[in-house]
């Protein structure tokens, strides 16, 4: 198996992790740089037809990470209420019901924006 986006099992990170990577990236001195690497939310990179006719999807910065059976989205969203957040979710053992799954993943991003 290709090991592109970094989700093979002999290269296993827990969100957990990746969310406590996103919080010293975005404490770093170099916050604006990385922020400007990711993609926002319906506008560029993997998330530019992702989040369609939510605008509110601007505030979101993430990147997207995807196997045969694994599909993830960790960045961050510009919570309404709480301010920025870091997240990070990977879906295991998607068995060909990826579009579902990406679309699931897009929800929980959106109502992250509250």
């Amino acid at each position: 198996r290709r090991d592109g986006p970094g989700l093979s099992p002999n290269a296993l990170v827990t969100p957990e992790a990746i969310v406590k990577l996103l919080l010293f990236l975005y404490r770093s001195p170099r916050r604006d740089q990385f922020m400007g690497l990711l993609p926002v939310g319906g506008e560029d990179g993997s998330l530019r037809l992702r989040f369609k006719g939510h605008k509110e999807a601007r505030g979101i910065h993430a990147k997207t990470g995807t196997l045969s059976d694994v599909h993830a989205l960790s960045g961050y969203a510009e919570s309404q209420h709480y301010g920025p957040i870091a997240f990070s979710f990977v879906v295991n053992n998607v068995n060909g019901e990826g579009l579902k799954v990406s679309q699931f993943l897009d929800r929980i991003g959106l109502k992250l924006m509250l």
